[in-house]
């Protein structure tokens, strides 16, 4: 019982993070660099990064997958010359569908965010048991600020609310979940040819779980707090290539009513390559994410480690003279070898990135 609980409260709270990092809108080329080496559509709702985005009326930006989902988002200068944005994430077509709407604005130093997120389901998975009449919404506000060249922070806090019908056990489940987060970054080098920074990132999730069975009602409380200490370096030395490399130390505290406490010590690593095959027009982007095992210490139960897990990443980059820039990429777990279906049946990724 107690194992089919910590699955519910970490689906849970996966479900809410996918939520929000849809609006990260994230490119085929960075993702190809195994998530290094940032582009322009890095610095797109960015509360913090989004100073480094350049262009001069409008920017527009739109990626989609094999599997049916894309985005859309378009950024201006307004009047006083600060800078406005309006994105969309989501697959429109599908029976199950999901949509993500976000607005932006930045000014001088600090900028706002804002997002709503809702899925919809006639069928879904929910506690372990398939659901009827899924629905789930989500609200989202940030806040960034960069106090300097060196230091900025920002401030996150996130509200979302599911439910569902369990027809097996004919229950009803409702999910309430409070999400604070926070952000801060330190740049300790900053030149023409290196980038290097530090940060630490706090997010929280706390959830309360509301089961009704009959006229009985059970009500469940659980928590996540996550502190992850990271490192970022970017170096543009080489007329060749572009290298970039970073790491994160996560580490994850569960608690729960009904659940051990649980302690999760993660460490991901990742180096990125963009290869210049012709200058200012075509670029080959590589990399690699290594996730070591993840430790985990469950009160009164032994040492638990996870499985090593190797991401191998891959794309191109084709800029043309009118300020359009396309992306493909496509990306491979690595586990006990690669088959050719593997390759074949893998997930391939567009983005177009456009300055008007």
């Amino acid at each position: 019982m107690k194992k089919s609980i910590k699955k519910v409260i970490i689906g849970s709270i996966i479900l809410f993070s996918v939520g929000f990092n849809l609006t990260a809108l994230d490119s085929a080329s960075y993702e190809a660099t195994a998530f290094t080496i940032q582009d322009d559509a890095s610095s797109l709702m960015n509360v913090i990064g989004w100073k480094n985005l350049k262009f001069n009326k409008i920017f527009g930006f739109t990626n989609a997958d094999s599997s049916g989902s894309g985005n859309l988002a378009l950024f201006c200068h307004t009047k006083k010359k600060n800078v406005a944005g309006l994105s969309w994430e989501g697959n429109l077509w599908a029976e199950s569908s999901y949509n993500t709407i976000s607005a932006f604005y930045g000014w001088k130093d600090f900028a706002v965010k804002f997002d709503f997120m809702e899925r919809i389901s006639p069928t879904w998975y929910l506690d372990n048991f398939y659901c009827s009449d899924y629905k789930e919404f989500a609200g989202n506000a940030s806040f960034g600020y960069n106090i300097n060249k060196k230091y900025a922070f920002s401030v996150d806090f996130g509200c979302s609310y599911l439910k569902g019908n369990i027809t097996q056990n004919n229950t009803k489940t409702n999910y309430i979940t409070y999400s604070p987060a926070a952000f801060f970054i330190y740049t300790f080098k900053d030149d023409k040819k290196e980038n290097g920074k530090l940060y630490v990132n706090y997010s929280g999730d706390f959830l309360t779980r509301t089961s009704v069975k009959g006229k009985k009602e059970t009500v469940t409380n659980y928590s996540q707090n996550s502190l992850a200490l990271g490192v970022r370096y970017l170096n543009t030395s080489s007329k060749r290539f572009i290298y970039a490399f970073s790491a994160e130390l996560p580490a994850d505290l569960i608690l729960g009513d009904d659940i051990p406490r649980e302690i999760d010590l993660n460490c991901y690593i990742s180096n990125g390559l963009s290869f210049i095959i012709k200058p200012d027009s075509v670029f080959f982007n590589t990399g690699i994410k290594i996730s070591l095992p993840q430790v985990s210490f469950i009160e009164d139960q032994e040492i638990k480690t996870d499985n090593f897990y190797c991401d191998i990443y891959a794309g191109f980059s084709f800029l043309t003279a009118s300020s359009i820039k396309i992306d493909l990429c496509t990306g491979i777990i690595a586990g006990s070898g690669i088959t050719a279906p593997d390759i074949w049946n893998q997930d391939f990724k567009i983005s177009i990135s456009a300055r008007f």
